[in-house]
């Protein structure tokens, strides 16, 4: 079908609307800057939007994704706390964060009743939450996905503009990771430590084995 004008005008329309969009900043300008701020010039640059565009969802949760880990990332710039953001896995509508609770380095989580709201939607959903200390995947996020029926899709945002997604986390991998931490901490008392080890360890493993047998999908983007 031929393109009428009202068609063309409509296109160019919606391609400013989204060059614009690509233009604005998502993460501010700040004073001061720690070992906790954000790398904000390469955050608010085309080529972290476009990993987005990699993620296995429509474009408009693709987009959605985009916008709340800006959010986040703004709300934890400087700071080491890690926070969290929920979104519908189809429609990219915002569900839920924890924004207004003080945070914790290393981990993170909802209340009963911000989980409440999830366990309300239709949908499953998209965690986002940010890594201060720009790690991979830990073995908490990989369980919660594991346990949680709810989320399609975890992502993992680091300051340094690392992205991480989690797509899948065979059931195996629980009783491998508690196997490899309980043998690990036998030489490793810091449990903190301990963990760490275990992971690179499993890391290292996961990464050896043919594609149907690994024990998680964890992409970085």
């Amino acid at each position: 079908m031929k393109e009428t004008n009202m068609d063309i005008l409509i296109n160019e329309y919606y391609n400013l609307e989204q060059t614009l969009e690509l233009e604005q900043s998502i993460i501010s300008k700040k004073q001061s800057h720690n070992g906790y701020s954000v790398e904000r010039e390469y955050i608010n640059s085309k080529e972290y939007h476009d990993k987005f565009e990699k993620l296995a969802v429509n474009k408009d949760v693709q987009q959605s994704i985009y916008i709340q880990t800006g959010r986040l990332l703004e709300h934890v710039d400087g700071h080491g706390e890690e926070k969290m953001v929920a979104i519908d896995a189809r429609t990219g509508k915002f569900i839920v964060d924890n924004f207004a609770r003080e945070g914790r380095i290393e981990s993170t989580s909802f209340t009963n009743d911000e989980y409440l709201l999830i366990q309300k939607s239709k949908n499953s959903v998209v965690l986002i939450h940010n890594h201060s200390e720009n790690g991979r995947p830990s073995a908490q996020d990989l369980l919660t996905y594991l346990n949680d029926l709810h989320i399609r899709l975890s992502i993992i945002a680091c300051h340094d503009g690392t992205l991480y997604e989690i797509r899948d986390v065979k059931n195996i991998f629980k009783e491998v990771y508690e196997d490899t931490l309980e043998r690990t901490k036998k030489d490793v008392s810091n449990l903190k430590e301990a963990k760490r080890i275990a992971m690179t360890k499993i890391y290292i493993y996961n990464d050896k084995l043919p594609e149907k047998q690994k024990l998680f999908d964890v992409r970085r983007l």
